[in-house]
This record gives C-alpha cells, sequence and structure tokens, in this order.
C-alpha cells in the first residue's frame, strides 16, 4: 500500500477522502487494518468518503466491522449502541460516524492487538448471518436505487426532459456502487458454509 495522501491535516487529526469503498463494510474493515499497519488510527468517518485518522503504533490496533441493521434493512441504533457498549468493555475503541445517512449500516471497532485476536462474531453460524445480513442489504439497497432509475426513464421519454436521464443515471450508478459487493459476500458466505460442512462431516 502506498503512503497515504492527505487532503487535510489539521494537528494530529489527518484527514483523506477515499470513494472506493462506499456502503462494503468489509472494504472499510479491510482499508483500517491498512492503514493501521502503516501506524494511521481510523478515529472518524464523515459521510461515506472522508476519513480522519491520528498516528499510532504500526499493527498497534485490529479493526472489525458489524452490521446492525433491523429486519427491514433500516440502520438500528439500539443494536448499534449495544454492540458498541459490549465492545468497549471489551478494551475497543468505536470510530464516531457523521453525516452518513444511509450508509451508516453498522459499527466500526479498533482493539488493540496486545489483547489478542479480535472477532466481533466467531463461530462460523454468527459469521454466515453476519455476511448473510451485509449481502441482503446491499443488494436490497442497490435494486432499491436502479428500480428508482428506471422509473425515471418513461417520464424522461414522455416530457422530453433530459434532467431526467441524468437523474436516472445517477440513480443507476448509486445502485451499482451498492451492489459492487455482492459477488464478494457471496463467496465468503460459500467458503464459510463450506468450512461449517467440513466441521460438522
Amino acid at each position: 500500500m502506498e503512503s497515504p495522501k492527505w487532503k487535510k491535516i489539521k494537528g494530529d487529526e489527518h484527514i483523506q477522502n477515499n470513494q472506493s469503498i462506499g456502503s462494503d463494510l468489509l472494504a472499510l474493515e479491510e482499508y483500517a487494518n491498512q492503514m493501521l499497519e502503516q501506524g494511521w488510527r481510523l478515529i472518524r468517518l464523515n459521510g461515506e468518503f472522508q476519513f480522519t485518522f491520528v498516528p499510532c503504533a504500526p499493527g498497534e490496533y485490529i479493526c472489525r466491522t458489524a452490521i446492525t441493521v433491523t429486519k427491514n434493512g433500516f440502520y438500528d441504533k439500539q443494536a448499534a449502541t449495544a454492540l458498541s457498549d459490549l465492545l468497549v468493555s471489551d478494551g475497543a475503541l468505536i470510530v464516531e460516524q457523521r453525516n452518513t445517512l444511509g450508509s451508516r449500516i453498522g459499527v466500526i471497532a479498533l482493539r488493540p492487538a496486545a489483547l489478542g485476536p479480535f472477532e466481533i462474531t466467531s463461530d462460523l453460524d454468527s459469521r454466515i448471518a453476519e455476511y448473510q445480513a451485509r449481502k441482503k442489504y446491499v443488494e436490497g439497497a442497490g435494486i432499491t436505487f436502479i428500480v428508482i432509475a428506471i422509473a425515471y426513464i418513461p417520464l424522461a421519454i414522455s416530457l422530453e426532459l433530459g434532467a431526467f436521464y441524468a437523474i436516472a443515471a445517477c440513480f443507476f450508478a448509486v445502485g451499482i456502487n451498492y451492489m459492487r459487493p455482492v459477488k464478494r459476500y457471496k463467496e465468503i458466505i460459500a467458503q464459510l458454509q463450506e468450512e461449517r460442512g467440513v466441521s460438522e462431516g
């Protein structure tokens, strides 16, 4: 990984924009851990793309993420608070999230590596359920935006307004962005299910 390029530096806080992650919690976790290996601890996520880091010792922390949504796919503040309190009692730090709107679907936690391995969900069934929930969320959000995009096309045709085509294109792009991690989540679920089958056999 290349040395980070900062958008702004304010005291110890180093701010970076990264538009490649979006709502993919696994990508965010991997990115945060790569930065930790370089000696940068994530302290704040502002919107989907702006990350604020402070210096730390390389490898001092481990980052893990967990989804906290209701059965309808909305952010579950109560579940997030309960999980955050549990993780803090176990020595973890919770990354602040601001202005994330619909992309705030979970908890981002860092725990000192000196405390040992850090997994929020450790048994196979819980891990499978976690990634199934992540996949369901991004699929649901992506399909919703794509359906909205398709709904704008007849309006654009009937009213002959180019602006509606532009709006449809924007919704379509957002939908595709949400759908990006689906393939990887499917692969992870299949791998975990295979591991469960082997352990049960």
